[in-house]
């Protein structure tokens, strides 16, 4: 089995979340456009739906990160990484359970029975909520009615530093 990443630079928020079947779908779409709806059904549809898929997803994450599993974040496995890495447990435990990834580096560690280190959880947000402004556009007129009906939603970026998914 080959392994492949991609690498991903979005260039403005997004509001759908970045999830395997979320990227298939649009794999899916991209595929019947270009190479057309025979071609999806016999080379991607049916084998996978035969349990043979031509290619596996997963979802997006930051590059070089992976969600911390929610094991890790039970004041036990806190406080044997701690324990482990002799560091300060107030601040630690703190940041540690608020922390949304880990390095794959600390990940592979604690799947192979081992603790990963404090510094192996991102001490920031990696991925942040943005709200943006827009204007309702009505149906009959094609544009926006006297007053504008502004609304915002929420979309997520990544942060300076991290750039990729």
């Amino acid at each position: 089995m080959n392994l492949y990443r991609i690498t991903i630079r979005p260039r403005s928020p997004w509001t759908t979340p970045w999830h395997a079947d979320t990227l298939w779908g649009l794999l899916c779409w991209a595929c019947a456009r270009h190479d057309g709806d025979l071609f999806l059904k016999e080379k991607l549809i049916d084998p996978a739906i035969n349990g043979q898929p031509p290619f596996v997803l997963s979802d997006a994450f930051p590059t070089g990160w992976l969600p911390v599993p929610i094991r890790l974040r039970s004041m036990s496995a806190i406080r044997q990484i701690l324990a482990a890495t002799g560091t300060d447990p107030d601040i630690t435990a703190k940041a540690i359970r608020k922390s949304r990834w880990i390095t794959v580096q600390g990940f592979r560690e604690w799947q192979q029975g081992g603790q990963p280190s404090a510094d192996q959880f991102a001490q920031e947000k990696l991925v942040r909520g943005v709200y943006e402004t827009h204007n309702q556009i009505g149906r009959t007129s094609n544009s926006t009615s006297d007053g504008g009906n502004l609304f915002t939603r929420e979309a997520w970026q990544l942060s300076e530093k991290e750039g990729t998914l």
